[in-house]
C-alpha cells in the first residue's frame, strides 16, 4: 500500500482496493485501522512525509538489516515459488528474533539441509514444524538437535 500511495500520492480508497485485489473497498479501511490509521488521508500524511520506510530505489537483497532505536528487525526477500499461493516470490518478511514462538506462527528455520525455510509452527510435547502449503511435510523438533528459528513478525506484499 505504501509503494501504490509513494506511486501515485492521488490514488483514492477504490483505487488502491482495485490494486490490492480487495473486492471492496471498506478492505482498505480496515487494514489502516488495523495499522493504527484513522484513515486513507492520514495515512498519505505519514507516507508522504516520513523517510523511516526506507529507500525504495535501492535494490532488495535477500538479507538487509536496518536499525532504529536498539531495534533490529531482519527483512528476508522470498525468491523462491515453493509457498505459492501463500507466499509469493518478492514478498518481503519481517523476522523478529523476540517474538514469541506460537502455534500457527509463520517461523523461518535454517536446517542444515535446507536454511532458510519457511515453516508454521506447532506447540505441545514434542514442538513440530509444519510447510505452509503442504502439511504432510513436518519436522518434530528434538531438544539436541533444535535449529535456529525465527518468528515472521510481518509479511509485506507489494501490489503488482
Amino acid at each position: 500500500m505504501r509503494s501504490l500511495i509513494r506511486s501515485q500520492p492521488t490514488m483514492t480508497v477504490h483505487q488502491l482496493a482495485v490494486a490490492m485485489g480487495y473486492s471492496e473497498d471498506r478492505s482498505v479501511y480496515y487494514w489502516l485501522r488495523k495499522a493504527g490509521h484513522k484513515g486513507l488521508r492520514d495515512f498519505k500524511a505519514e507516507v508522504l512525509s516520513s523517510s523511516t520506510y526506507g529507500d525504495e530505489s535501492r535494490p532488495a537483497n535477500d538479507i538487509a538489516q536496518e536499525r532504529r532505536g536498539g531495534y533490529s528487525p531482519s527483512v528476508y526477500v522470498l525468491r523462491s515459488s515453493e509457498y505459492v499461493p501463500w507466499l509469493l516470490p518478492g514478498d518481503r518478511l519481517i523476522l523478529d528474533q523476540e517474538l514469541p514462538l506460537v502455534t500457527g506462527r509463520l517461523v523461518m528455520v535454517h536446517f542444515e539441509s535446507e536454511p532458510g525455510a519457511l515453516r508454521r509452527y506447532v506447540q505441545g510435547p514434542p514442538d513440530f514444524l509444519v510447510h505452509p502449503t503442504n502439511p504432510r511435510v513436518t519436522t518434530r523438533l528434538e531438544s539436541e538437535s533444535e535449529p535456529s528459528i525465527i518468528s515472521v513478525a510481518r509479511v509485506i506484499r507489494d501490489a503488482p
